[in-house]
């Protein structure tokens, strides 16, 4: 008889990990494996050759366990003022004379 009320039952618990989940860790504990411990060498190995993005993505997979991903923030501003886009001719020559003048006439 199918379940018509919309409501789940039975399953796991939240928080409880899965067969395959605790197989894996059981196992890695088995081959004395420390994936936290091996990412960080090989990070540090690539940085000591140069291998900079390699390093790099080594960190960068470490990061969520240390550091919280942060959310997005809506930035929520009135648009009355004036934005300026100016890209002068000539670069060496100072724009701060003109930016003056622009925001003195208003």
């Amino acid at each position: 008889m199918a379940n018509t009320t919309g409501k789940k039952f039975g399953g796991r618990k939240p928080g409880v990990p899965n067969k395959r989940t605790v197989e894996m860790i059981e196992r890695l504990e088995q081959l004395d494996c420390d994936l936290i411990e091996g990412l960080v060498r090989i990070a540090k190995q690539a940085e000591n050759k140069g291998e900079l993005a390699l390093a790099a993505d080594c960190y960068h997979k470490l990061m969520p366990y240390v550091y919280p991903k942060r959310k997005a923030v809506e930035h929520k501003h009135s648009h009355d003022h004036q934005v300026i886009n100016y890209v002068p001719d000539d670069h060496s020559k100072d724009i701060t004379p003109k930016f003056n003048q622009i925001h003195t006439t208003q």
